[in-house]
């Protein structure tokens, strides 16, 4: 299935949702969230305490105003533009890497960390992963035009090999 790009009035909600969840965390708990490392902590360990209460009558709300504001940190981290791919709502950052903070806050709810899920996980993982091909993609050198070969006396060997390696290293939330 290929991804669908997600409305202006979608962002708009995205963004509303960001605003929303700073305010009330700003006024009910006097915590300032910003989109970095510390508010993403922050938000894991609240998490953690609603999965620990199982109150799921609550959760709609939850994973769609902190899974904007997650997908946003992860946004301003390192950019990625928002999609849908099927019904599920990520951030892509290139052909086939993609995260859906929506997702894994859902399954962080449900599972929670012994379970094997977080979205602190989730986020860590993906700016290093992601960082690490936007850092080898801008110190690779820039490619040489050949230096004019001899004519063959032979078949030159095949560079298949290399095709093999064709979309190896996606990742998905």
């Amino acid at each position: 299935m290929d991804r669908t790009p997600v409305t202006a009035e979608r962002i708009e909600q995205i963004l509303a949702n960001v605003e929303l969840l700073k305010e009330l965390i700003r006024e009910e708990l006097d915590v300032q969230l910003r989109f970095d490392l510390e508010s993403v902590e922050w938000l894991d360990g609240y998490i953690e305490r609603r999965h620990l209460e199982g109150d799921t009558a609550k959760w709609d709300g939850t994973i769609s105003v902190i899974g904007s504001f997650l997908g946003e940190c992860i946004r301003h981290q390192i950019g990625g533009d928002w999609y849908w791919w099927d019904d599920n709502l990520g951030i892509f950052f290139n052909e086939g890497d993609a995260v859906f903070p929506f997702n894994k806050l859902r399954k962080q709810l449900e599972n929670g960390r012994d379970g094997g899920d977080s979205i602190l996980d989730l986020y860590r993982t993906t700016l290093v992963i992601m960082r690490h091909r936007q850092s080898t993609q801008r110190s690779a050198p820039t490619p040489r035009a050949p230096a004019p070969a001899p004519a063959p006396k032979a078949p030159a060997p095949s560079n298949n090999w290399f095709s093999n390696f064709k979309g190896a290293g996606k990742f998905g939330g």
